[in-house]
């Protein structure tokens, strides 16, 4: 009778395999594997017949050995004059989002004459630096206190009595 294998998938004991079965199954040194005979679960590479089964496969690349992803900055007429790293990790969020979305926030709770200045600047100012440097996060914080600013200024058109309110 030919021997059947059972491996440790993802703390699963899987289904019995016979050897012939095992080549089509992604097998690592440190996979744990049991067959009829055995006192415990082992390591692959510690059963001669299953050691020779293990996949080949380079090891995983750590962030630090990956190949940056570069974008090319052009002229008007489309040459390339460099490349540069493009950072896609956020790193932080970027602090005039969080003054939008907090100047918004006031000025649709408190005074919006005041704040509406204030949060369309920053707005301004985050959309610049955000497009700048990529590590930045805080889209939604910016978007949100552009959309609050927005409605203050309907709120003190529909006040004052001016443009379409009028």
């Amino acid at each position: 009778m030919e021997t059947k294998y059972f491996l440790n998938k993802n703390g699963n004991q899987s289904e019995p395999f016979t050897i012939e079965q095992l080549k089509d199954e992604y097998i690592t040194a440190d996979t744990m594997i049991w067959a009829e005979g055995f006192e415990d679960w082992i390591k692959a590479s510690e059963c001669p017949e299953v050691a020779s089964l293990i996949s080949k496969q380079p090891p995983v690349l750590n962030k630090s050995q990956q190949q940056p992803e570069l974008e090319a900055k052009t002229d008007s007429k489309g040459n390339i004059l460099y490349y540069r790293e493009v950072k896609t990790e956020k790193t932080s969020t970027d602090v005039f989002a969080i003054i939008a979305f907090a100047a918004g926030l006031g000025g649709f709770l408190i005074l919006p004459i005041l704040f509406v200045p204030i949060a369309y600047i920053a707005c301004i100012i985050s959309y610049f630096k955000m497009k700048q440097d990529k590590s930045l996060g805080g889209v939604g914080f910016r978007t949100i206190g552009a959309v609050l600013t927005t409605i203050n200024i309907f709120w003190l058109m529909y006040q004052f009595k001016v443009g379409f309110f009028a």
